[in-house]
């Protein structure tokens, strides 16, 4: 037992050395933008390493999936900050009472410079950042002394949902990602799932259909790689819950900094609803 714990945090831990690559990068970046070696030399270490960690990789599906989808976002993120932006340029929303203000990449020397490089990395779309989507920005008479976000009105449920309606939502993500790896560990992972295969061949000779099983593993197998693709999506959405949770749960409690704020963290995929057709201003006989 305990070397299996051992195990997830190596994993874990080794999943993390790449946000320490460019991380450090960060943290002394006035020293790496004099130097165009040093930056790209921290970019090729994350692509050495996710060509290392896809060639090994470990014995948790979980994990698997981790490293697969990380092995391409962080080389992408080392060019994004290390090379393609400014850093030094870049502005982040500050809470100021109940309002907010923009304020500047801090300085090496403050301690708040490691609170904004870890909101980096943890946040892609740079959600209450200058260079993020303006839609997830406050309301413009929340922000003090900006000009360039916005004038439309928003209501304060539109970007700002209450505490305990995000913690319910986000449970709910992570249940539902939770049920679907369940049934995918127990039904697809399998090579030659001969019970799947014969429930696929009962099934279309229920609905009239006869095939061999040879046709129903091809078929069991195609089922295999539509659900790791729909995995992929689970993966991201309740991970994404995961941390939210963990962030607002507890961040919040114990600091005033954005980061802990629902409306810091929106869902990272849209909901499954189908349009209605709109027959407004058309003639029906």
């Amino acid at each position: 037992m305990a070397s299996e714990y051992l195990t997830i945090i190596l994993s874990v831990l080794w999943m993390g050395v790449p946000f320490g690559i460019y991380g450090l990068g960060l943290l002394f970046y006035e020293h790496l933008a004099k130097s165009n070696r040093l930056r790209y030399g921290c970019c090729v270490l994350s692509v050495l390493y996710s060509c290392y960690s896809v060639q090994h990789p470990t014995a948790g599906p979980l994990f698997n999936y981790m490293t697969g989808f990380m092995s391409v976002y962080h080389p992408v993120r080392a060019i994004e900050l290390l090379i393609v932006s400014n850093p030094l340029s870049m502005r982040r929303l500050r809470k100021v009472g109940p309002l907010y203000c923009w304020e500047s990449f801090p300085p090496p020397n403050d301690v708040r410079r490691i609170f904004c490089i870890i909101d980096l990395l943890a946040n892609p779309r740079a959600i209450g950042w200058s260079h993020g989507p303006v839609s997830h920005l406050p309301p413009a008479s929340f922000i003090m002394g900006e000009g360039g976000a916005p004038t439309s009105w928003k209501r304060v449920s539109d970007w700002k949902p209450s505490r305990r309606s995000f913690i319910s939502t986000q449970a709910r993500r992570i249940l539902i990602a939770y049920l679907w790896f369940d049934i995918y560990l127990a039904v697809f992972p399998h090579k030659n799932d001969q019970l799947a295969t014969r429930m696929i061949k009962d099934v279309s000779e229920s609905l009239g259909s006869h095939v061999t099983l040879a046709t129903c593993q091809e078929l069991y197998n195609w089922l295999g790689r539509v659900a790791r693709i729909i995995s992929a999506q689970f993966f991201l959405d309740g991970s994404h819950a995961f941390f939210s949770l963990i962030i607002v749960g507890v961040i919040s409690g114990i600091s005033h900094d954005i980061a802990g704020e629902t409306w810091t963290h929106p869902t990272l995929f849209g909901g499954l609803r189908l349009s209605s057709p709109n027959l407004k201003g058309e003639y029906i006989a």
